[in-house]
């Protein structure tokens, strides 16, 4: 192959990048420490391309200013598309290969990709004249398809062609990074794109005289698949959010995941930190959620009466003393209205909420069992006792007998008991233990999401036998209070009570498991027995290790976990570890070995 020239595109406007792009290109926001340019042309020149012309046109001069004097030993030519902001991207390719020489390869790329070096080096290192580099089509992708035949490209599908696809999921998203040998360049796509612009199609993506040249058959153009290196097209603010997690600096990761608390779907991460239900809703449920999606997104849910009915049928409890939440979360600013002025005995460690209703709470010891006569002698002067039961971190419950017989004692005070992982638990719930109606004083809370395995569907409930405290619940909540796929889902539950059952006792078994794997790492010094699916641990490490070991689980590994030392009444480094999956278990246990064990760190750490 002749020498090989690289063409960044760097003129379009970013529109969906603003406000950032007003006042600047997009190609010089900064990414893991450096600009998405800066770390573009960083990879061609370490690639050892023959040249670079960078195609500028919206705020041009600011992006040659930018790189003026960075590479001086690599040539840059910077050509200007003064019609940028009137035309595609078509145009900008136009105006770079009037500056390339004849004979020429071309390597084209677009400005606002950052990617693996090695996906570059990929491309220049395959023998075939003419590459295309795709990915496996995903949720979030768009743009400009294709159809394989083996490693060849069969149909390029942009522009109109997109419409006709129905299923984009057996198809390969273009990553926007092209090699054209010589002889492809000059004999077939430069007379392609100089036909398009004949007719006037100047807001055409080139990809379309790429795709005429494929749909005359020859000559072949072979594809390059990634296989795990990451990259990211950079188009709006989501995007931007991606790469720079992605491609953040040692330790960034983990600060973006403790920042967001949730939203995990769209970074590359195993979660231990926030347990759930990893067997269920069943595949069945998800295809019959899936099929009712259109209809369902665009409808209002029921009336609060409505869903506290639908709920009733579920617990199997008379729908006036049961509310539906958004969301357990939702209960604790009525807490704090009926009862932050109270005097309250909580748990502790607890789960944060408990300690923002009632600051100044005093508390009762959870080490991986509860004192009860300590808890009954430290509520004598309280008027509201916190039951959680499994707790959380510990996963220690307290027998539900033993909480009623409490509550029967203790007729004046208010007896709040949060059972939200009761369901992993193979001890009887509350209900199940109660002979009769729960006492008057009993408020019980569940989150549903964790159980259910649907967090982000946002259902919990309130449940008591005084209906005047129902009623003021129901008072303080929103006229339309759950979105209508929750209520959906609510709905379903009903006809999947064995599969439920089923995807408790699972849980129950990869719990048991992970506990038997944690227990033989040399880096653990202790594993609480728990019935919640999660497992609390105490790592042999020192505290001033831990920070830098979950930097890097997250950096190395993929891996979040949830360290909850600071909410601990001993000393030590101790996580909360969700069971998910044994396989995904494995993985955990994988991980900590490698990066505790400087052995097997040096055996077995992947190349960075």
């Amino acid at each position: 192959m002749s020498e090989i020239h690289a063409i960044l595109l760097a003129a379009g406007q970013g529109k969906r990048l603003s406000p950032l792009t007003d006042a600047t290109n997009k190609v010089l926001i900064e990414v893991g420490g450096k600009s998405i340019i800066v770390r573009m042309v960083q990879t061609l020149k370490d690639a050892g391309l023959a040249s670079l012309t960078i195609v500028t046109g919206h705020c041009g001069d600011a992006v040659q200013d930018h790189l003026c004097g960075q590479f001086p030993a690599f040539p840059i030519r910077f050509v200007d598309n003064p019609d940028y902001a009137n035309s595609n991207n078509i145009v900008s390719l136009a105006a770079g290969l009037a500056e390339l020489p004849r004979g020429s390869s071309l390597l084209l790329l677009e400005g606002d990709l950052v990617l693996d070096p090695q996906l570059v080096h990929r491309m220049l290192s395959d023998d075939r004249d003419n590459l295309v580099l795709l990915d496996r089509y995903r949720r979030g992708l768009n743009g400009t398809l294709a159809q394989l035949n083996g490693a060849t490209i069969a149909e390029l599908l942009v522009g109109e062609r997109l419409k006709a696809v129905t299923n984009p999921f057996v198809l390969f998203k273009t990553v926007n990074v092209t090699k054209l040998g010589a002889d492809t360049l000059d004999q077939h796509f430069r007379p392609a794109l100089e036909a398009r612009l004949r007719q006037g199609k100047r807001n055409d993506y080139y990809e379309t005289a790429l795709a005429d040249i494929i749909a005359n058959g020859e000559p072949a153009v072979g594809a390059v698949i990634v296989d795990g290196e990451p990259w990211v097209e950079v188009d709006d603010h989501h995007d931007l959010d991606q790469a720079r997690f992605a491609f953040a600096l040692p330790g960034a990761k983990r600060r973006v995941l403790d920042r967001s608390y949730g939203g995990y779907w769209n970074y590359p991460v195993l979660d231990f930190a926030y347990p759930r239900n990893f067997h269920f809703p069943t595949i069945a449920i998800r295809d019959e959620l899936e099929t009712a999606l259109p209809e369902v997104i665009g409808r209002y849910g029921s009336a609060q009466h409505v869903l506290d009915e639908k709920l009733s049928r579920f617990v199997k409890t008379p729908a006036e003393q049961v509310v539906l939440l958004n969301g357990l979360s939702q209960i604790f600013p009525w807490l704090a209205q009926q009862f932050g002025h109270e005097k309250a005995l909580i748990p502790a460690p607890c789960f944060n909420e408990f300690s923002r209703v009632w600051p100044e709470a005093s508390t009762y010891c959870d080490d991986g069992e509860i004192n009860l006569e300590g808890l009954r002698t430290a509520s004598v002067d309280r008027s509201v006792v916190v039951f959680v039961s499994p707790n959380n971190p510990t996963g220690t419950s307290v027998p539900s007998f033993q909480i009623l017989d409490f509550a029967k004692r203790n007729p004046k005070k208010t007896v709040i008991v949060d059972e939200s992982f009761a369901d992993f638990s193979e001890r009887p719930c509350l209900l199940a233990s109660c002979e009769g109606p729960l006492p008057a004083n009993i408020l019980l809370l569940k989150s549903l999401g964790k159980s259910l395995g649907v967090a982000g569907l946002r259902l919990g409930y309130a449940q008591a036998t005084d209906l005047a405290r129902m009623e003021r619940i129901r008072a303080s909540l929103p006229i339309l209070n759950s979105n209508a796929l929750a209520e959906l889902f609510l709905e379903m539950l009903p006809k999947h009570t064995s599969d439920l059952a089923a995807s408790f006792a699972l849980t129950r078994q990869d719990r048991s498991a992970m506990f038997a794997r944690l227990k033989a790492l040399p880096c653990v010094a202790e594993v609480l027995p728990s019935d919640a699916n999660f497992l609390l641990v105490r790592l042999a490490i020192e505290t001033a290790e831990l920070q830098p070991l979950l930097d890097r689980l997250v950096d190395e590994h993929g891996i979040y976990v949830k360290d909850v030392s600071q909410r601990m009444r001993r000393p030590g480094a101790w996580l909360r570890l969700s069971a998910r999956t044994d396989s995904d278990n494995a993985l955990l246990c994988a991980a900590l070995i490698r990066e505790t064990d400087p052995q097997a760190a040096l055996k077995n750490r992947p190349p960075r």
